[in-house]
């Protein structure tokens, strides 16, 4: 006698309704997680696009070119020597460190002048390549508030350029808070 051949059953009426759950999830949850996953992406892309545009206005000459020979009359400040866009000069540096450590007045109206938007913070460090700290005059270049803790979205961005003989790093780390819900 053959042995008998075991063969699943389908009832048609159990196959149809777990079609229908399972679509019906995928409907209703499908949409969610586009929009949750979209509005990351968005908040990340406009933070990114800020670091990027603080970063390169760091690296201009600033306006007016000569900025830190009369600090009242900065509009938009930058570092580097208007003939040489990858030499930074040391007495803008000194300039920047100093007009945003002294009080917090100082560091939002610097924010300004990096047209740094409202909503995040900043800290610009410089190293050189070696991993050592820039120190200009005795004074460690470093300005701005470390990331927090509660910090949502941080950015780094790295550029290289020159003080004197000297490569340096410039990075400047923007972050924003996470929102309480």
């Amino acid at each position: 006698m053959a042995p008998l051949k075991r063969r699943g059953q389908v009832w048609s009426l159990d196959f149809t309704a777990g079609i229908v759950i399972m679509l019906l999830l995928l409907t209703v949850i499908g949409p969610y997680y586009n929009s949750v996953k979209s509005g990351i992406r968005e908040d990340q892309g406009t933070i990114l696009r800020q670091a990027i545009r603080t970063s390169e206005i760091l690296m201009t000459p600033g306006v007016p070119y000569d900025w830190n020979e009369n600090e009242d009359n900065v509009s938009i400040v930058g570092l580097a020597d208007p003939d040489n866009p990858s030499m930074l000069v040391p007495e803008k540096i000194v300039s920047f460190i100093n007009m945003t450590t002294n009080d917090y007045a100082n560091y939002t109206s610097m924010k300004k002048m990096l047209r740094c938007d409202a909503a995040y913070e900043f800290q610009v460090n410089g190293t050189y390549d070696n991993g050592s700290l820039v120190f200009i005059n005795g004074t460690n270049f470093s300005v701005g508030i470390a990331p927090a803790s509660d910090a949502g979205n941080v950015i780094s961005i790295t550029r290289y350029a020159r003080i004197g003989m000297n490569m340096v790093q410039v990075k400047l780390l923007l972050w924003d808070k996470v929102e309480d819900t």
